[in-house]
């Protein structure tokens, strides 16, 4: 049986790689029943009760943009009047508006300018350029 959330093989119920668990019906508590096989001398099966927890999931997002600050400028000094700048870091729906508007008659392309200079110019996803 493979594991419905990562793919991976289960093994009484419980994934071998990301923990997530599968409820068996009749189970009212997360209880498995491990076999456990002994070699040293006789080979006899042990039974070993084991309250498995799933493992908690860790997921890093980033804090900077993958996006150029240098790269950003230069084309918001260039080709700022028509939005190129904001279509670069992925806020296309700005960037139409520039396009149209002529970076909002000029005084918005002149805010960019400002803002990638000090820092607070975001990406699409709210993260500052690198």
């Amino acid at each position: 049986m493979n594991c419905p959330n990562c793919g991976a093989n289960m093994v009484n119920g419980v994934c071998e790689y990301c923990g997530h668990m599968v409820e068996a019906p009749n189970r009212p508590n997360q209880t498995v029943v491990i076999n456990q096989y002994v070699n040293n001398t006789v080979n006899n099966t042990v039974n070993q009760r084991v309250s498995v927890q799933p493992r908690a999931r860790t997921v890093s997002r980033p804090t900077v943009s993958s996006k150029s600050k240098g790269t950003a400028l230069i084309l918001c000094v260039l080709l700022g009047f028509w939005g190129v700048h904001l279509f670069y870091v992925g806020r296309k729906g700005l960037g139409i508006v520039y396009l149209f508007t002529a970076g909002l008659m000029g005084f918005g392309w002149i805010i960019d300018i400002v803002m990638i200079l000090t820092g607070t110019f975001k990406d699409e996803y709210g993260l500052p350029l690198k």
